[in-house]
């Protein structure tokens, strides 16, 4: 069986982070150190009272749950945050959750497509 590509995702480019990891290892390999804050984990060592802090949380079993509703502590949390970090007054229904990254990223696909 043969896969054929849609023609379109010719006209994807090279993911910001990948670009990126590209520029960093060519500094490294001028011998400068370069400290990598663009994906997820960190290149240098957690401090050991975050890897506690984890463990203790990771001790209640309160902690392994989802939520099947928005929870106000969540949403006024963001709410917050834009009005500290971005001066910006959001309302409640402009706020939602999903249920994963994935799930998030096919709603703002579904929310720009014309039906």
């Amino acid at each position: 069986m043969t896969l054929k590509v849609a023609d379109r995702m010719k006209d994807f480019e090279a993911g910001i982070f990948q670009v990126l990891n590209e520029k960093k290892e060519e500094v490294e390999k001028s011998g400068r150190k370069v400290y990598n804050l663009s994906v997820g984990t960190p290149d240098f060592p957690t401090e050991p009272h975050v890897i506690e802090a984890v463990v203790e949380a990771a001790k209640k079993p309160a902690n392994y749950k989802y939520a099947l509703k928005m929870l106000p502590e969540l949403t006024q949390a963001v709410i917050n945050r834009f009005e500290k970090r971005y001066h910006v007054t959001l309302n409640e229904r402009e706020i939602t959750d999903v249920y994963g990254s994935q799930e998030g990223i096919t709603h703002i696909g579904l929310s720009l497509c014309k039906s």
